[in-house]
């Protein structure tokens, strides 16, 4: 396994004397291999948000060699909330 294959992610913080408040910092090296990879806005490995003056932004998946004008952070979140859903209903049936 090599290093590099795998997000790394790195916390540090910086404390404000004057106004004594302490803020967390996260760095990461590498790029997530998911989507389930991703924090906050990330796009994973393979992808790019482009913006073009004529379209506006579009984002491209080098992987599979295609565009697409949908935020496929949106899609991922859909399935996300469709599993939540399945989960709870899931739960609920078994009370």
């Amino acid at each position: 396994v090599r290093l590099l294959d795998h997000p790394v992610i790195f916390s540090t913080f910086k404390t404000n004397r004057g106004t004594q408040t302490t803020s967390f910092f996260h760095f990461r090296f590498t790029k997530p291999q998911t989507f389930a990879d991703c924090i906050g806005n990330e796009l994973p490995l393979g992808w790019e948000e482009v913006f073009d003056p004529q379209i506006g932004v579009y984002y491209i998946d080098h992987v599979n060699q295609s565009t697409q004008l949908e935020d496929p952070r949106q899609e991922w979140r859909a399935i996300q909330e469709a599993m939540l859903r399945e989960y709870l209903q899931t739960a609920q049936d078994a009370l």
